[in-house]
């Protein structure tokens, strides 16, 4: 439900209230296609919902807390941050345009 407002000179507006889109379930193929992202390895698991955003500006032994399974980390060109995520079947972004070492992408 909205209110109304009057503004001098213009008259009476009738202001609502912008309904909230929500994002049920998030894929990962839906992540590369929002930011235009390149895909490196891990094909197969594009289509499975993640569960988290996990942002890695932490040291990789803290990062073990939060990397889980189906969430996403974000991270730079911190290779034993891919590797810990990869392990604990997370996936990974890699930000600044970097790559990661051709092990880590099979």
């Amino acid at each position: 439900m909205g209110y109304v407002s009057t503004i001098k000179r213009v008259g009476t507006l009738r202001i609502e209230r912008k309904q909230k889109d929500s994002i049920e379930k998030l894929t990962f193929a839906e992540i590369v296609n929002m930011i235009d992202g390149q895909v490196l390895g891990g094909r197969e698991g594009l289509y499975k919902s993640l569960n988290k955003f996990v942002i890695g500006a932490m040291t990789v032994e803290a990062m073990e807390r939060y990397t889980e399974a189906d969430n996403l980390l974000i991270v730079g060109n911190r290779v034993s941050a891919h590797e810990l995520a990869l392990k604990r079947g997370a996936a990974v972004l890699i930000t600044g345009g970097f790559d990661t070492e051709e092990a880590v992408k099979n």
